[in-house]
């Protein structure tokens, strides 16, 4: 059996696409990835150490003005940031959000990252304690008391937009088609 040559173009075509598309073969680590997983609680310290390319991430973006003062101005609360340092969407959301509060400067937020790792679990239990079930998994209390979190992507622009929005009691925006297990 002979391909056409113009057969044979499109499948040179869609092979090379498929390259560029998908560079990394599974189970090779992606540029982003640290050497090794990051399990267990990252001091905020210590993150451009652990994970430079996030940090550098970060440094990039630039939060808007309104979603600042809303974190500046939000009542003290505890943040929770479940993450996983092998998810793509870990690596996505988390850098915005550590600038954003970081611009705030609001020393109410206490923020304790999380790393989990492929079973959204770490050594102490709290990712499982939590009902983690997909990174990145923020999660707001007060006084102990849960006020909301946001699984995987936001459901407003962006993760700070968010995280800003739960702190000051403004409902999200329900997310098109999803259920990601948040509390209603």
């Amino acid at each position: 059996m002979t391909t056409a040559p113009h057969a044979r173009s499109a499948l040179l075509a869609l092979a090379i696409a498929s390259l560029v598309a998908f560079p990394a073969v599974a189970g090779e680590p992606k540029p982003w990835e640290p050497k090794e997983m990051v399990v267990g609680t990252l001091a905020l310290s210590d993150f451009a150490l652990a994970l430079p390319a996030w940090q550098e991430r970060g440094e990039k973006y630039v939060p808007y003005p309104d979603v600042i003062e809303l974190l500046r101005s939000a009542p003290a609360a505890e943040i929770d940031v479940f993450f996983g340092s092998w998810c793509g969407d870990s690596f996505e959301q988390l850098p915005l959000l550590l600038t954003a509060l970081k611009a705030a400067g609001n020393p109410g937020l206490t923020v304790t990252l999380i790393g989990v790792d492929r079973a959204k679990d770490e050594p102490q239990g709290r990712g499982k304690a939590a009902g983690v079930k997909r990174v990145p998994t923020i999660v707001v209390r007060r006084g102990g008391e849960e006020l909301g979190r946001m699984i995987e992507t936001p459901s407003s622009a962006t993760i700070d937009r968010d995280i800003a929005m739960i702190l000051n009691g403004i409902p999200l925006p329900p997310k098109p088609g999803a259920d990601d297990g948040a509390k209603k």
